[in-house]
């Protein structure tokens, strides 16, 4: 494997410029051993990206509480700290000048007339909306991220799989395949400013790259590490799924958790329905 240290550097992941039926989808990018996929533009025809912006936001939702996260990088460790105001208070913030450590909303539960206004594709349904509803857990999330915000290097909860569309606003990522796993230390490097002397194995790895602008859609397979930069901030929303390519991977990290085990073993996923285990 070749040492790739600069992600600019990198290969981009696929990508297509036309809705792909499901089975072209399943067979190459969402199946267990799926791999990250770029739709290009796929979001510019959702209700979302024309409708969605901070001045409705406020307008509708300003006295909504919220709670806004400021990630601080103490040499190799994250240092998370949470600021719990309106909604509207933090939109105010964003007008303010850039800051060294941006806060960032990174979990607002949107309303349900605003989930209608995103035309999710059929190969992200999600099986985990068969159970009861008490039983559901929350996979989708509106964020609202200043420049220079970002996530860290992690893997999608659970194992499932995860859809991201940009609404406004621009985002580099990158990739990891899974089998790079020991590379990643447990999440801890940065792959747009990596730290060698710290993670020498991070200089063996080969990943991938892509740049998100308004309307493009990326998709994340399970298993898969990655990174994001808000090179320009923005609104985007995020949604994890559970299908028959990678409910495989939630099953076994269902398994592995204790505080999800319990709920592992009332129910089993198979074929899109929820069933009881033998």
């Amino acid at each position: 494997m070749s040492a790739q240290i600069d992600w600019m550097d990198f290969p981009h992941i696929d990508i297509v410029t036309e809705p792909l039926t499901d089975e072209a989808f399943f067979s190459r990018y969402g199946s267990e051993r799926g791999l990250p996929l770029l739709f290009k533009g796929l979001g510019t025809t959702w209700p979302s990206h024309s409708g969605w912006s901070l001045e409705m936001f406020n307008e509708k939702y300003g006295s909504q509480q919220i709670e806004a996260v400021r990630l601080r990088r103490k040499g190799n460790e994250l240092e998370r700290t949470t600021v719990t105001m309106a909604l509207g208070e933090y939109l105010d913030y964003l007008k303010s000048p850039e800051q060294h450590e941006p806060l960032h909303l990174t979990d607002w539960a949107i309303s349900a007339e605003m989930e209608l206004d995103l035309q999710i594709p059929s190969y992200f349904d999600s099986w985990h909306l068969a159970l009861p509803r008490e039983m559901q857990p929350r996979l989708g999330r509106c964020s609202i991220s200043p420049t220079g915000s970002g996530f860290p290097m992690q893997q999608s909860v659970m194992g499932t799989g995860a859809f991201n569309v940009a609404i406004t606003g621009r985002k580099a990522w990158v990739f990891f395949a899974p089998d790079q796993d020991a590379a990643m230390y447990g999440g801890r490097v940065d792959a747009f400013n990596p730290d060698l002397d710290t993670f020498p194995d991070y200089a063996k790895t080969t990943g991938y790259k892509c740049i998100q602008e308004p309307g493009d859609v990326v998709f994340a397979p399970s298993n898969w590490w990655h990174q994001v930069s808000n090179q320009l901030g923005g609104i985007s929303y995020t949604g994890n799924f559970i299908n028959h390519g990678n409910h495989a991977h939630v099953r076994r990290a269902l398994m592995l958790n204790r505080e999800m085990r319990q709920r592992a073993t009332l129910f089993e996923v198979d074929c899109g329905s929820i069933a009881p285990v033998a």
